[in-house]
C-alpha cells in the first residue's frame, strides 16, 4: 500500500533547498561542455560535426534511459538514486578534465547522461510528494528557475577559468566540485515515501513489466495524457522558436549581437514567467482545485501565441522583441503547472515513471523542433514558419482552458479513488 509520511518543517525545507540547489548544478554540470567546445576542438582537431556529437552524448543517453530509471526509482529510495546520479554526473564532468582523448571525452559525456537520466524525473516526484497540492507549484517553479541559471554559471564559468588559466581542463574539475560536495549529503536525506518502495521492489514485476503496465496506467487519464503531450507541444513551438529567432533578427537587418540579445531576452522572460507561477499557482488551486493549473497552462500558452502574432505582423523590430520577450514570459507561467497538473492526477507509486514520461516526450519533441521549422520556411518563409507555431500555442491554450473544470472533477475522482482503495495521504507534510 501507498503512503507517505510527515516530516518537519525544517526536514522538509532542508531537503528541498537541496534539491534546489543541485538543480542549478545540474544544468551548471550539462553546460560546462559549451563554454569549452572552441578549445577541445582546437586540442583534437575536430571538425563540427565531430563537436556536435561530443555536445549531444549526454543528451542521447538521457534519453535512451529517462524512462526505466524513472520506474526504477519507483521502487528505490529515490533520494539515494538521485544522489548517486549526482555522483556519477559530477564526476564524469570531474574525468572529462582529463580524458586523454575525443573518444575517452565522449564515453565519460554518454557516462554523465547517465547520471542526468536519474536526476529529472524522481527529483519532481520528491517535491511533489514532499509538498501539498496549494504550494508544490513554488517549489517547482524554483526548480524551473534554477535550471537556466545553472545553464548561464555553467557556460559562463567555464569560459572565464579557461581565459584564466589557459586549460579547458581545469574547468572541468573545478565546477565538478560543487554537485560531488552536495551529492553526499543527498544520500541521507528521507523519502517521503518512507519505507514503501523496499515493501514494493520484492513484490514487483520485472522492470520492463512495470514500465508497460505503469505507462499504460498513467496515459489511460485523461489529464496525464494531456499534461504530458501538452508540455511536449509547448516545447516543439518553444525549441523551434529559440532556434531560428536570431535568424530571424539578423534577416530584419539586425547584427548578431543585437540578434542574440533578443534571443536572451525570450529566457529571461521565461525565467520570469517561471517566478511569477509560483506566487500565481497557490490562489488558483484554491479556487479551481486542479483545473486552476489548466487555467494557468491555457493563458499563458494562448497569450504567448497572440503575443508572437502581434510582434510578427508588426513593422517595428522594436516591438517584435517587446512581443518575444512577452510570450517568452508567458511560456514561463506554464511550466511549473504543466509538471504540478501531472502530479494531479498519477498514482504515487508511479510519479517517477509519469514524470520520465514527461521529460522523454518533451525531448523528443524538441529534437525534430528545428528540422521541421526550416522546412516549413523553405516552403513558405520564416515569418508563415513562425505563424504556424504561433497557430499551435494558440490552440493549445485554447484546449487547456476548455478542460480545466473536466481536469478539476478528473482529479477530485482521481483522489477519492486511490484514498478509498489505497489510503493516500497527499500531503505528508507540512511546508
Amino acid at each position: 500500500m501507498a503512503h507517505t509520511q510527515r516530516f518537519s518543517r525544517r526536514v522538509v525545507w532542508g531537503t528541498l533547498s537541496l534539491l534546489i540547489v543541485l538543480g542549478a548544478i545540474n544544468s551548471l554540470d550539462g553546460n560546462v561542455l559549451f563554454g569549452l567546445l572552441p578549445l577541445i576542438g582546437n586540442e583534437f582537431h575536430l571538425t563540427d560535426a565531430g563537436l556536435g556529437l561530443l555536445s549531444s552524448a549526454d543528451d542521447a543517453a538521457t534519453l535512451l534511459l529517462i524512462v526505466p530509471l524513472g520506474f526504477l526509482a519507483d521502487r528505490l529510495h529515490r533520494q539515494r538514486m538521485i544522489a548517486l546520479g549526482v555522483l556519477v554526473w559530477a564526476g564524469a564532468t570531474a574525468l572529462g578534465g582529463v580524458a586523454p582523448t575525443f573518444l575517452v571525452l565522449l564515453l565519460v559525456r554518454l557516462l554523465a547522461g547517465v547520471g542526468f537520466a536519474s536526476w529529472g524525473a524522481p527529483t519532481i516526484s520528491v517535491i511533489v510528494d514532499f509538498t501539498n497540492p496549494t504550494t508544490r507549484s513554488r517549489w517547482l517553479a524554483a526548480l524551473q528557475v534554477a535550471d537556466p541559471i545553472g545553464g548561464i554559471l555553467g557556460v559562463s564559468l567555464a569560459g572565464l577559468i579557461a581565459g584564466l588559466t589557459g586549460s579547458w581542463r581545469l574547468a572541468f574539475a573545478v565546477l565538478a566540485v560543487p554537485g560531488l560536495a552536495l551529492g553526499v549529503p543527498l544520500l541521507f536525506c528521507p523519502d517521503p515515501r518512507g519505507t514503501f518502495a523496499a515493501g514494493v521492489a520484492k513484490r514487483a514485476p520485472a522492470l520492463w513489466q512495470d514500465i508497460w503496465h505503469g505507462s499504460r496506467r498513467i496515459l489511460r487519464s485523461r489529464g496525464a495524457l494531456i499534461g504530458i503531450v501538452g508540455r511536449g507541444l509547448i516545447e516543439l513551438c518553444l525549441a523551434g522558436i529559440g532556434t531560428f529567432l536570431p535568424v530571424y533578427y539578423v534577416r530584419l537587418g539586425q547584427n548578431i549581437a543585437q540578434a542574440d540579445l533578443a534571443f536572451e531576452l525570450v529566457f529571461v522572460g521565461a525565467l520570469v514567467g517561471a517566478l511569477l507561477a509560483g506566487f500565481l499557482a497557490p490562489p488558483m488551486v484554491r479556487r479551481f482545485g486542479a483545473g486552476g493549473h489548466f487555467l494557468i497552462t491555457g493563458t499563458g500558452t494562448l497569450m504567448s501565441g497572440l503575443c508572437f502574432v502581434v510582434g510578427l505582423l508588426a513593422s517595428s523590430v522594436l516591438f517584435l522583441v517587446i512581443c518575444t520577450t512577452l510570450c517568452g514570459l508567458c511560456l514561463g507561467l506554464t511550466l511549473p503547472s504543466l509538471v504540478a497538473m501531472l502530479a494531479d492526477v498519477t498514482p504515487v507509486e508511479h510519479r517517477s515513471g509519469a514524470f520520465a514520461l514527461q521529460n522523454l516526450l518533451y525531448g523528443l519533441a524538441i529534437l525534430p523542433a528545428g528540422p521541421l521549422v526550416g522546412w516549413a520556411s523553405d516552403l513558405l518563409g520564416l515569418r508563415a514558419a513562425f505563424l504556424l507555431l504561433s497557430a499551435l500555442l494558440i490552440l493549445a491554450g485554447l484546449l487547456f482552458l476548455a478542460l480545466h473544470q473536466q481536469q478539476t472533477h478528473d482529479a477530485e475522482a482521481f483522489t477519492a479513488q486511490m484514498r478509498e482503495k489505497e489510503g493516500l495521504a497527499d500531503v505528508p507534510c507540512s511546508d
